[in-house]
């Protein structure tokens, strides 16, 4: 499976009835709802945005009573708090059916596996017809987890980081290795796709760092099974994290991968993205995805997640239906200014969805 496959950005030209809308400044229904179960983690990997010293999300710790910490423990502690309310997250699924928003991405925050009611949940989803991709560790995978993901679900990415045992504690900061234990799980992910000959794509993520870069080779070999390996580099407000050099090597390395190997795939958000002012004048993309965290506040994204100034719509105080419907929030998300924005990600997104709605010269001579 190819890169252009998985990771396309021109996904959006499947949606010229949105975009359209979105150009004459008519409110849309995104396509995605992505959702914060947990903001509380097993792991505190070294490169965490909402949990390092210089994260975009830091906001998200007073959720779990936690600081930064470079300690091989978890931050904080779980609690009523620190979890989307199930009342809350049931009710998503058919209003989401209801307003023709068809996908869902679990994600963290925290770990959504650990969330307490995580298999109801999926039941919920899985009986609306939702498509729901999931982001997860893998830590909190058993079988009975696995067949339903397998079956009901379109993909599932799994960060691992690492390609043995003592470079994955040290990268995600564990007390012990749980390593063999979550390449077991994933091992099972692939069986069961053989088994019942589904189609969801099965990829594994690998953020590049100062302490596992030297074991891409490694990695290839290991995960050479999935239907997607993601390299990618951690970034902060100053830009990539990792060392120069360290950057050179990995990014040779990978490309050379990638000429041979269709399911290795490359994302890099360059130091001008971190550091320069965005080249869009308008955030398209928060239409289409919105994010919801683990305090049940709606955001545009998850790079603005756990912001206060960029907090839509409270879900504890009303529903999903109504913020839809709600002028004010659509109009807040017309105005936003991505100037105030932390770095984007996203920026690539929005160029191509800024491009489109530009009139080329000569228009007519394609």
């Amino acid at each position: 499976m190819s890169d252009d496959e998985v990771y396309t950005l021109n996904k959006i030209l499947y949606h010229l009835d949105r975009l359209d809308d979105l150009k004459n400044k008519k409110p849309i229904m995104p396509l995605m709802i992505e959702v914060h179960l947990e903001a509380y983690c097993n792991d505190n990997c070294e490169f965490c945005g909402f949990r390092e010293e210089n994260g975009t999300n830091l906001e998200m710790l007073k959720l779990i009573d936690g600081e930064s910490s470079e300690e091989n423990k978890p931050i904080g502690r779980p609690s009523d708090k620190s979890k989307i309310p199930f009342d809350v997250i049931m009710s998503l699924p058919k209003m989401m059916k209801k307003n023709n928003i068809p996908a869902c991405i679990m994600s963290g925050g925290g770990e959504p596996t650990i969330y307490p009611e995580f298999d109801k949940v999926l039941d919920e989803f899985i009986a609306n017809d939702i498509e729901v991709g999931l982001i997860t560790n893998g830590s909190g995978l058993n079988e009975s987890r696995i067949d339903k993901i397998v079956k009901n679900f379109p993909w599932i990415r799994i960060s691992l980081d690492s390609a043995d045992a003592e470079t994955h504690k040290k990268v995600h900061k564990t007390p012990n290795s749980d390593f063999d234990r979550r390449i077991k799980l994933l091992n099972r992910l692939i069986e069961k796709k053989k088994e019942y000959g589904t189609d969801i794509v099965i990829g594994v993520s690998y953020i590049i760092t100062d302490d596992n870069y030297g074991s891409i080779d490694k990695a290839v070999e290991l995960y050479k099974e999935v239907d997607s390996l993601r390299f990618s580099f951690a970034n902060d407000m100053g830009g990539i994290e990792a060392k120069k050099d360290v950057i050179e090597q990995s990014l040779a390395k990978v490309k050379k991968y990638q000429e041979t190997d269709p399911k290795v795939s490359l994302s890099v958000i360059t130091q001008s993205d971190c550091v320069d002012a965005n080249d869009f004048d308008k955030c398209h993309i928060q239409h289409l995805n919105w994010v919801i965290g683990a305090d049940a506040i709606l955001y545009p994204c998850c790079v603005m997640s756990y912001h206060p100034n960029f907090a839509m719509a409270d879900l504890r105080k009303t529903n999903l239906d109504d913020i839809v419907n709600d002028k004010a929030v659509h109009d807040q998300m017309f105005n936003l200014n991505p100037k105030g924005c932390m770095p984007c990600w996203l920026r690539s997104k929005n160029k191509v969805i800024e491009n489109v709605y530009k009139e080329p010269l000569h228009k007519n001579f394609y």
